[in-house]
């Protein structure tokens, strides 16, 4: 609504300091006029330089998230690669619903770097009992709506002021990877044979079979519970030496 207001403006300062001829009329108007053209100037200046009648509104969101490699393995992956160097900042792979398939999530938009350089993204490792990703997003929002009235005519309400993401994995489930890494597992995983496997299922039965022995009141949804923290904790391992080996 500035746009026009400015306009209106101009043309009463215009025609008060050249069409009005009586000098008592002339000056104090020209002045009047010529002081709000200025003013409504400088406020839209002082709102694009500074976002003056804004404020800023800042809301964090928080979901699960599911493993890069699905039901495939025992553990959750998190397959990370990192933008530029030293700069905490990544695109990272996850699956947003356990049947959905996985997919890169906080790529830098290219075409629109502006509010691309406003976003971030990284990753955590605590003891948490499922992988989430908080996303806390800050906005610029009008102060009131004589302040939108006035200003809103480029849909500048809403518009980012900065959004950053942390994805927190749980590090006794969880393994973080780069993409190298990631595609070293899958090879690896098509080149293990029946005896491996077999020694993964024969190391779990026997950490199982020894709990029992010094549990033997144990249920059977406290030993199933069991046998999973067990097989994941093993497979963990073994996937961490795997990497580390080749």
């Amino acid at each position: 609504m500035i746009i026009p207001i400015l306009a209106v403006v101009a043309i009463l300062t215009y025609l008060a300091w050249i069409r009005i001829e009586p000098l008592a009329w002339r000056i104090p108007l020209g002045v009047i006029s010529g002081t709000v053209f200025v003013a409504l100037v400088m406020l839209l200046l002082v709102n694009f330089d500074r976002h003056y009648g804004m404020k800023k509104v800042t809301r964090a969101e928080t979901q699960q998230i599911y493993s890069a490699v699905g039901d495939k393995l025992p553990i959750g992956i998190l397959v990370t690669k990192e933008l530029g160097t030293k700069a905490d900042n990544y695109v990272l792979v996850y699956a947003n619903k356990a049947e959905d398939k996985a997919t890169p999530h906080f790529v830098p938009d290219t075409k629109h770097m502006v509010q691309a350089v406003k976003k971030s993204a990284t990753y955590r490792e605590a003891d948490v009992p499922k992988a989430t990703v908080k996303t806390t997003t800050t906005r610029w929002e009008w102060r009131n709506e004589v302040f939108k009235f006035l200003l809103g005519f480029g849909g500048e309400g809403g518009t980012i002021a900065k959004q950053s993401s942390v994805v927190t994995i749980p590090k006794s489930r969880w393994l973080a990877v780069t993409e190298s890494q990631a595609k070293r597992l899958t090879k690896l995983q098509g080149k293990q044979d029946a005896t491996q496997q077999q020694a993964l299922q024969q190391a779990v039965a026997e950490q199982v079979i020894a709990y029992r022995e010094a549990n033997p009141a144990a249920t059977p949804a406290q030993l199933a519970e069991v046998e999973q923290k067990v097989t994941t904790e093993t497979t963990l391992a073994a996937v961490k030496k795997m990497l580390a080996e080749n």
